[in-house]
Order: structure tokens, then sequence, then C-alpha cells
């Protein structure tokens, strides 16, 4: 017979693995909408072809995902993890406010142009303006955690949610029409423009 406390290890263990199961579904669903952006515009990708690539059912899609919004909504909040994370290591450097401001502006920047799909090309066939609209929420999500946790880092008297709302309006939008000129600048360059427009003059050299 089973005893209350076998039968209560029972179920932790059976609890974990559905949790295993669920988040290694969600991630290989996520690589696989990653992997299709590489060859396919967003509007034309199918359930049924993330589904396949994921090597999952559809069924297993919709129990993790209302559709594929949601599922890319959570592709780029896993990049907004991961780059509050490159984030944090420079805020909690011993370099000046000037600098760690800097290194944040130029870190963002990388790490669009280092994501495993094509940014420039994506945002070229973005008919529906969903990349638009999810690479805004991933800059906002990421200025928000920032504001939160390490204060106003140029020191002006604006709300965090304001502050976060201006940024990711601004870099969104110099990044995506930049992406759709032919003889777009390079990502140093970009990183340049966006210093000589928001970064204050009067800002700290030291700590």
């Amino acid at each position: 017979m089973i005893t209350l406390i076998e039968n209560v290890i029972h179920n932790r263990t059976s609890t974990k693995k559905e949790d295993a199961r669920v988040t290694r579904s969600k991630r290989d669903l996520a690589l696989a909408l990653q992997d299709l952006l590489i060859t396919k515009n967003f509007d034309d990708i199918t359930i049924k072809e993330i589904s396949q690539t994921a090597m999952v059912s559809k069924l297993t899609f919709y129990n993790n995902f209302l559709d594929k919004s949601d599922l890319l909504m959570f592709l780029f909040h896993k990049y907004s993890e991961e780059v509050y994370e490159t984030l944090k290591k420079i805020l909690e450097s011993n370099c000046s406010l000037k600098e760690k401001y800097e290194k944040c502006v130029k870190a963002v920047i990388e790490y669009l142009h280092t994501i495993p799909f094509p940014i420039n090309k994506v945002i070229k066939n973005d008919t529906s303006k969903v990349i638009y609209w999810n690479l805004t929420k991933f800059i906002e999500e990421a200025c928000v955690k920032v504001a939160h946790l390490y204060g106003n880092l140029l020191g002006l008297n604006v709300p965090a949610n304001i502050l976060s709302y201006y940024y990711a309006g601004s870099f969104t939008n110099l990044i995506y029409h930049l992406a759709q000129e032919e003889n777009r600048p390079d990502e140093e360059t970009i990183t340049k423009y966006i210093l000589i427009l928001t970064n204050p003059k009067d800002l700290p050299e030291n700590n």
C-alpha cells in the first residue's frame, strides 16, 4: 500500500516532471518560431509549421499559447530577460554614470544585431507591424526593470514608466526605420546617433 508520504512525493515528482515538460515545450516552440523567422514572413508562418518544426502537436501548442502572436510575445520576453542580465552587470560595475549609460545603449543595439534571426530582414517583412510592437515592448520591459531596480540613471525627475515609453519609442522607431533603408548604418553608428540624441551633456562623469 502506498503511504501518505509516498503519495505526496509521487505527486510532487509528477508536478515537477509536468512543469519541466511545459518549460521544454515552450522553449522548443519559441526556437521553432525563431528559426522560421529567418526564412519566412511572420504573417505567412502557420501554427502547423511551428508545431512541426518544434516536433510537438498542435494541441501542445494551444495548451501553451493562444496563437502565434502570443508565442512571438513570449520570445521577445525571453530576449528582454537576456538583455536585462547584460544591463544589470553594466549597472553594477564601477564605471561612471556616463559610461554606464553609453554601455547600456551599446549593449541593447548590439543585442538586436546578434539575436539568431536577422532583425533587418524580419523588419522589412513586417507588414502587420507585429514585430514593431514586440520590439517596442522588448525595450520597454528592459527599461522598466532597470529604472525600478537601479533608479533613474539619467537623474531626471520623470517616473520610470514614462521614461521606458520614451526610450522604447525612440529606440524602436530609429532601429525599425533604419533597418528598411538600403544604405543603413552599422550598429556602431546607430549607437552613436542614439547617444547624441538622448545623452544629456551634464550627465556626471563619476558614479
